[in-house]
C-alpha cells in the first residue's frame, strides 16, 4: 500500500534507481514479492520509479512475470505434477485469463492518457492492498 501511496502522491515520479540501487530495489520487489506471492502488484510499483512509458511499463512487467513462471512451472510439475494434471481445465481456464486480460488491458490501456496512468495504476494497487488486508491474504 505504500507504493501506492507514492504513486498517488507523485513520490514515484520523483524517485529515480540507478545503478546497484536500481539492482537492490530489483532484488527487493522479487524477494518481497515471491514472499506474499503476489509479484505484479509489487513488481509494477517497483518499475513505476523508472521512466518508463505505460506500454514499456506493462510490456516489462508482462516479460519479468513470464520469465518468473516458467522459472517456477517445472519447479510445481516435479513437487506436485499430479495435482496439476487433475486441474487441468483450471489450469487451461487460467491461461486464457491472462491471454484475454492481456488482449483486453491493451485496448484500455491505449484509452487511458499517458499522465493518468501511474495514478490509475497506482489505485489499483493500492485497491489490492486493501483487498488483501481485508482478506487476510
Amino acid at each position: 500500500m505504500t507504493s501506492a501511496l507514492g504513486g498517488l502522491t507523485g513520490l514515484t515520479r520523483r524517485l529515480r534507481f540507478n545503478g546497484a540501487a536500481a539492482w537492490i530495489a530489483g532484488a527487493l520487489s522479487g524477494g518481497f514479492g515471491g514472499l506474499v506471492g503476489n509479484q505484479g502488484g509489487i513488481r509494477a510499483a517497483a518499475l513505476m520509479t523508472f521512466d518508463l512509458s505505460a506500454e514499456a511499463l506493462v510490456a516489462t512487467s508482462t516479460a519479468i512475470g513470464v520469465a518468473v513462471d516458467c522459472a517456477r512451472l517445472p519447479v510445481y510439475a516435479c513437487v506436485d505434477g499430479s495435482a496439476m494434471l487433475a486441474r487441468w481445465k483450471w489450469l487451461l481456464a487460467g491461461c486464457a485469463g491472462v491471454v484475454l486480460g492481456t488482449y483486453f488491458g491493451v485496448s484500455a490501456l491505449r484509452r487511458v492518457p499517458e499522465k493518468a496512468y501511474r495514478a490509475v495504476l497506482s489505485g489499483l494497487i493500492l485497491a489490492l492492498g486493501v483487498f488483501m488486508l481485508a482478506s487476510g491474504s
